[in-house]
């Protein structure tokens, strides 16, 4: 099992898995979902084979901090202490 976070602010997007930010960027569009799929690709071509434990959605975009006890609880409640490996979110580059 692992535990997948991705964060959307209308500025910038992030994406975790078990708890180390594996990518950033610079998001699309507004802050407005239009679609969601969740077990495949965003073309519904390819498909999860496996399971999903859990998927928790968020009107808003929480503080690292909130996300961090999150996904340390997600980590025990599934057993997962030994493989999930947190490191701290990136720092944002100093404002100019």
């Amino acid at each position: 099992w692992h535990i997948y976070t991705a964060v959307f602010d209308a500025r910038r997007s992030e994406l975790y898995v078990d708890g180390s930010c594996e990518a950033t960027g610079k998001s699309v569009g507004g802050n407005r979902l239009d679609g969601l799929s969740i077990g495949c690709d965003h073309n519904g071509v390819f498909f999860l084979i496996g399971a999903i434990a859990e998927v928790r959605l968020f009107r808003c975009n929480l503080p690292a901090a909130a996300r961090v006890a999150i996904e340390l609880g997600l980590a025990h409640r599934y057993g997962l202490e030994a493989q999930y490996c947190h490191q701290p979110p990136p720092e944002a580059p100093p404002s100019p």
